[in-house]
């Protein structure tokens, strides 16, 4: 945790899950990768690694995509800022490969440095904090639409880029600036969510993993990338179909017109706080598939994950027998999201 977050004392488990369901969570981005772009063909470079457009992506905007190798493997999810000048290009936990894969393929006309000893992340998420946002950083929340960007040069002094990108499908804002314009960011939140009653601290990475879970967050410190393909993992909805000439993208076609025996669903073990990664899963003594990303859902009050199951029973509404370590259990597989964020449906308010 940054030194300057440690004065807040860092939420438990469930508290940190509350905070960004019901609250207002601080998360350390310490555990992201910052890569700054630039030169005569950075936007083309970039557009060669990735599975969305970057070529024209609007200034001041994000592109959330894959970056795949030339096997169509996910190396990891990347989110693609396209400033006045130059790229920013964020690698968010479990997506440390796509750095050092960036960084190999820099060609002519492109540099790629490393700006994460020079830049400080911050993300708050949660369902008030787009006042929070708003009245501290003086951000038009309403003028910023999902994966937009807001340049801030001069906040006490300090510059500031603005990103309305998250994780945990609650309203969600990556801040970056230099670590001293961030530890005055964090000390602002602080005092103006405490002023007006919010519940607000500091959120650990095991509280976003569930939350990321519970929302079809791709999160590759879990999924099990090297032995399972893309389509297999539920990723697809990360390409950009209609575009070409990016590494992998002929071995991605070859792998969607392929027939899959296996495909990810989601499942609540009621009776269950915990299930193993790994754990089979049968239906009537016959073994169907296996647990792959496992979790506890404070919402739900029991374990929950996605399971790689046979593609003709990958449905919800379905109840199987879940065997690991602690014996038996009964699970059953449920429509997406698995905890729908209460952001979906509460609109900002002025």
């Amino acid at each position: 945790m940054k030194k300057y977050l440690e004065q807040y004392a860092a939420a438990s488990f469930e508290e940190g899950y509350n905070l960004i369901r019901k609250g207002a969570a601080v998360i350390d981005g310490s555990g992201f990768g910052i890569l700054k772009v630039i030169g005569d063909n950075a936007a083309s470079f970039l557009d060669s690694l990735a599975t969305k457009d970057i070529q024209y992506l609007n200034i001041d905007t994000v592109s959330e995509c894959l970056v795949l190798d030339e096997s169509a493997v996910a190396l990891g999810n990347v989110y693609i800022c396209h400033l006045d000048t130059d790229f920013l290009v964020l690698t968010p936990p479990g997506s440390e490969k796509v750095e050092a894969f960036i960084k190999a393929q820099a060609a002519d006309g492109v540099t790629v440095t490393d700006v994460s000893d020079e830049q400080d992340l911050l993300s708050i998420e949660g369902q008030q904090v787009y006042k929070i946002v708003r009245d501290v950083l003086n951000v038009s929340v309403d003028m910023l639409p999902l994966r937009g960007i807001q340049e801030i040069e001069n906040w006490n002094g300090y510059s500031l880029l603005v990103c309305r990108i998250g994780r945990s499908g609650e309203y969600a804002y990556a801040v970056l600036g230099k670590p001293e314009a961030m530890e005055k960011v964090a000390a602002e939140w602080f005092a103006y969510a405490k002023n007006a009653g919010m519940n607000i601290g500091v959120a650990g990475e095991d509280a976003m993993e569930a939350c990321m879970l519970e929302t079809l967050q791709p999160d590759f410190r879990t999924l099990p990338v090297q032995e399972n393909d893309l389509f297999t993992l539920g990723l697809q909805w990360m390409i950009q179909y209609e575009k070409e000439g990016y590494i992998g993208h002929d071995a991605m076609k070859e792998l969607f017109e392929k027939e899959r025996a296996s495909e990810i669903v989601y499942f609540v073990a009621k009776d269950r706080k915990n299930v193993e990664t790994g754990a089979k899963i049968s239906l009537e003594d016959e073994v169907i598939g296996e647990a792959v990303q496992v979790c506890v859902s404070p919402a739900l009050g029991c374990a929950f994950g996605s399971a790689l199951i046979r593609s003709d029973l990958a449905v919800s509404g379905v109840v199987f027998t879940l065997t690991d370590k602690d014996g038996e259990c009964s699970i059953e597989t449920v429509a997406t999201p698995v905890v729908r964020p209460d952001s979906w449906d509460q609109p900002m308010e002025g």
